[in-house]
């Protein structure tokens, strides 16, 4: 069973309608190691970037490997929160006891909103493969998976989750944890190599491998 995927292209000014609506290959990569993340590709990437582009969207590139953290630098999270809409807003809305009369299909439909939001935090404490940063408030709902930007606009990682408030490690509660950009171009390695072994005959991918770890063609 293959399911459907998309990715919709929102303006941050004005973020009612779609501006575009791209589709995605029908598998997402699951991260080897079992970490909250995965990636799902553009279908046929090239045409699909040059509309984005076309269309305002910002291209991110990773911080380099050599690039050093210090305890309390700046980072920015840039993503979409999740909200549920207010139908209260609504001219048209008046309050009825009809209301309590839709079915329960529609009843079930996800009826939340995206919206643009952005925070800044301060790095405060590490692992070896994760980070922490601290925020004015906790990240809303839908966040996770958003990049994290360094001063200069560099993804300097991925938003994994928001520790509960209430955790019992004080230095962590209500902090943003995210997979730093070196954690992240390991597993970028193997979604490519993933989908090069998904499209190419077993001999040419061989040499695919060959070339990407030895930088020659052998």
């Amino acid at each position: 069973i293959s399911s459907a995927y998309s990715l919709e292209v929102f303006d941050s000014e004005n973020p009612g309608e779609a501006l575009g609506k791209f589709a995605l290959n029908p598998y997402p990569i699951h991260h080897p190691e079992g970490r909250d993340v995965a990636f799902i590709h553009l279908k046929q990437e090239a045409e699909n970037l040059k509309i984005m582009k076309d269309l305002g969207v910002d291209i991110l590139y990773l911080r380099d490997l050599d690039g050093i953290y210090e305890k309390k630098d700046e980072v920015t999270f840039d993503g979409y929160a999740v909200a549920e809409s207010n139908k209260a807003d609504s001219k048209d809305f008046e309050e009825s006891e009809d209301d309590n009369d839709i079915s329960s299909a529609e009843s079930e439909e996800d009826t939340r909103v995206f919206y643009p939001y952005k925070e800044t935090g301060k790095l405060a404490f590490h692992t070896r493969d994760r980070f922490f940063a601290t925020t004015p408030e906790p990240l809303p709902e839908g966040l996770c998976g958003c990049p994290v930007l360094d001063m200069n606009g560099l993804v300097c990682g991925i938003v994994e989750g928001i520790v509960d408030k209430n955790h019992s490690n004080k230095d962590i509660a209500g902090s943003a944890a995210f997979m730093p950009n070196y954690m992240m171009t390991p597993f970028i390695e193997f979604a490519e190599r993933l989908m090069l072994q998904r499209i190419l005959p077993k001999g040419l991918f061989q040499r695919a491998v060959t070339a990407k770890t030895t930088n020659s063609l052998g």
